[in-house]
């Protein structure tokens, strides 16, 4: 029996659980008889715990590990013995970093490409903290026994970051839960507004919200008649100020609405209904909800840089990042031009179809076999690994 120790303790955001939890679920699934999946996680994250069956363990942590300084200083004094404990003979780190002090290998899970993306408006201690991440980062690659990438934009920029090459790794895509795809195809495809613009994300700094507002009021101010909402948190109040300023200013108030957190079905009536998704990112490592908002046959507009592209493919329009006048040009000829919607229309549900979990789920197994393999030896001592 093979004993993979998940170190669930960062897993907080929205993506992070869709990614980890569903490789999980179906990685468990898959080897009921040859694995045993022991999950650490903390009161601020247990409602992770579900019942995967009984080869997957749940390990509540003490609760100082909910904050960082306090996780690392628990990693520091117990995870190796924790590891011992458990008789783990592979670790998988979802941070993008090496765990501290674990002799066994790891398996780095690569998600977050925000300390490698250029042209981002940082604090200087975001800027402090970037620095910090990259250095991680660095290691990450020199030490770990394998890895994986939410895509392959993020494997590159990993390498580049390091300047070498990881030892081994797989880019494991994210899937599209199928209740989505079972909904897509039930839906009615009569319903759909041809005047509305659905921009779905956690609304951080980095996913260019402006850029969409921006071209939004530019179309209106040549007459074209369009919505769009604004579909999800904010976690910077910062920012989210500042959008509603921009919204007053442009004179958006009534052709903008903003929803704030959505439930699942809320949110995926909006992809059904849109004209198109449009979410000019900054940076993105891979676009959950671009690639769901796909699965209802709507196309994507978003920004050309970080993974949407090699995400969305044909299904998408590119525009260069931070870039109004483009934005709204590619906007504005999604909803006039009914050739190139039903064209792109057709391409985004196809494209989707490439992240059915079936699909995906067996990247994720064969990272954790290659962190297994003869390659798997922890390299320098026990604290670098």
């Amino acid at each position: 029996m093979i004993r993979v120790l998940v170190d669930g303790l960062p897993i907080t955001n929205l993506s992070g659980r869709h990614v980890v939890m569903g490789h999980l679920a179906h990685a468990a699934l898959a080897t009921a008889e040859t694995h045993r999946w022991i999950v650490l996680y903390h009161r601020a994250n247990a409602d992770l715990r579900c019942d995967l069956g009984s080869h997957v363990i749940w390990k509540e942590c003490p609760s100082w590990t909910v904050r960082w300084m306090g996780r690392r200083a628990w990693q520091n004094a117990r995870l190796r013995a924790v590891a011992e404990e458990v008789g783990a003979d592979v670790v998988l780190s979802p941070s993008g970093t090496l765990l501290p002090r674990v002799a066994v290998p790891q398996v780095v899970y690569a998600m977050n490409p925000w300390a490698l993306a250029d042209g981002l408006d940082r604090t200087p201690t975001g800027s402090a903290k970037a620095a910090l991440q990259r250095r991680a980062y660095a290691r990450a690659v020199r030490g770990a026994a394998a890895f994986l990438f939410l895509s392959e934009y993020l494997r590159e920029a990993y390498r580049a970051n390091a300047g070498v090459r990881e030892r081994a790794s797989e880019v494991a895509y994210p899937g599209i839960d199928d209740d989505v795809f079972g909904a897509a195809a039930r839906s009615d495809v009569g319903g759909r507004s041809s005047d509305q613009v659905v921009c779905a994300s956690v609304m951080a700094a980095h996913k260019g919200v402006e850029t969409v507002v921006e071209a939004v009021a530019e179309l209106r101010a040549q007459g074209v008649g369009l919505r769009l909402v604004l579909a999800g948190p904010w976690p910077d109040d910062r920012y989210a100020r500042r959008i509603l300023r921009l919204i007053e200013e442009r004179g958006l108030g009534s052709a903008v609405t903003v929803t704030g957190h959505l439930r699942r079905p809320d949110l995926h009536r909006l992809y059904r209904q849109s004209r198109l998704f449009a979410l000019m990112s900054r940076t993105e490592s891979f676009g959950i909800p671009a690639a769901e908002a796909q699965a209802y046959g709507t196309p994507v507009v978003s920004s050309d840089t970080g993974a949407i592209r090699e995400v969305c493919g044909a299904g998408g329009l590119y525009p260069p990042v931070g870039d109004v006048r483009a934005t709204a040009e590619t906007i504005g000829s999604l909803l006039s031009d009914d050739r190139l919607w039903r064209r792109t229309s057709e391409a985004a549900r196809e494209n989707a179809r490439r992240f059915q979990w079936s699909r995906c789920a067996p990247a994720f197994l064969r990272g954790i076999e290659l962190g297994l393999g003869p390659a798997a030896e922890c390299p320098g001592t026990a604290s670098s690994c």
